[in-house]
C-alpha cells in the first residue's frame, strides 16, 4: 500500500513541476480562445495608441543596425539586442520580422518598418 501512495505523489509531483516549467517558458495558454468573443473585439477596438503614445514610441525606439550573420538574424534596437519575437524592454512593443536592412516592430495594433539612420560624416 505504502508503495502505490509513494508513486501517486511521485506521478502528481512530476505533473505540478511540468506545469511550473510551462510557465516559467512563457508558453501560450492552451485554455485562450482562437476566435475572440465581441466582449474581447470592442475591447480590443478601444485599447488602440493615441497619437501621443505613437509619437513617443517612435522617438524611444532607435534602430542602431541589423546582424544578418547566421540563422537567426538579430537588430541592435536603443543598446539592445533582440530577435524576432522579442519584446521591447523598455516599452510594449514587439519585433514581428527582421530582413534584410529592415525591422518590423509591433506596437498595439499598428505594424512600423524602420531602418537604420545614416550617420552623417563627420569633416
Amino acid at each position: 500500500m505504502r508503495f502505490y501512495i509513494l508513486i501517486y505523489f511521485f506521478i502528481l509531483f512530476i505533473l505540478f513541476s511540468s506545469a511550473v516549467f510551462a510557465q516559467q517558458q512563457g508558453y501560450k495558454d492552451p485554455f485562450e480562445p482562437l476566435v475572440l468573443t465581441d466582449e474581447a473585439k470592442e475591447k480590443k477596438k478601444t485599447e488602440g495608441t493615441t497619437p501621443e503614445e505613437e509619437k513617443a514610441f517612435l522617438n524611444s525606439v532607435n534602430l542602431e543596425g541589423v546582424l544578418w550573420g547566421g540563422d537567426d538574424p538579430q537588430a541592435i534596437i536603443s543598446g539592445e539586442v533582440y530577435r524576432v519575437g522579442d519584446k521591447l524592454k523598455s516599452i510594449d512593443a514587439k519585433v514581428f520580422k527582421i530582413e534584410g536592412n529592415t525591422v518590423v516592430i509591433s506596437y498595439g495594433e499598428k505594424i512600423y518598418e524602420m531602418k537604420p539612420k545614416k550617420k552623417k560624416e563627420e569633416k
